[in-house]
């Protein structure tokens, strides 16, 4: 598809082609998810009246087994706590576009890959 050597690396040809990789995808949809639910999500704000920097984070549930941990509800919540810096600057539709975009400019291979990035460097 893109004359590319067997041993090239893949990552700058997503970028070149514009496609989105799998984990991309996951993490888009379980954005999008965490989006369209927050009215069911509970809030550091819902707990206490005070003002502290995680009152807007949704608080995640405690899971005790691995799999309910790892489970899409949950990473949801985590991938929309770690972009809750930008999704107030934005109303939805732009949020949900814009970060489509900047997931096609950085293709990811695994949850971890996205989840140990600094937080700093998700802007669009």
């Amino acid at each position: 598809m893109a004359g590319a050597e067997p041993l090239e690396h893949c990552k700058p040809l997503f970028t070149k082609l514009g496609l989105q990789t799998i984990i991309n995808l996951y993490i888009f949809e379980c954005t999008s998810y965490a989006i369209n639910n927050l009215k069911f999500a509970l809030f550091g704000s819902d707990f206490h009246d005070y003002n502290t920097r995680n009152k807007s984070k949704i608080s995640i549930e405690y899971c005790r087994l691995t799999k309910s941990q790892q489970s899409h509800i949950i990473t949801s919540q985590q991938i929309y706590n770690k972009l809750i810096h930008l999704s107030d600057k934005y109303s939805v539709k732009d949020f949900l576009s814009k970060f489509y975009s900047w997931l096609l400019q950085n293709p990811f291979y695994s949850l971890t890959e996205f989840f140990n990035m600094a937080t700093a460097d998700i802007c669009f």
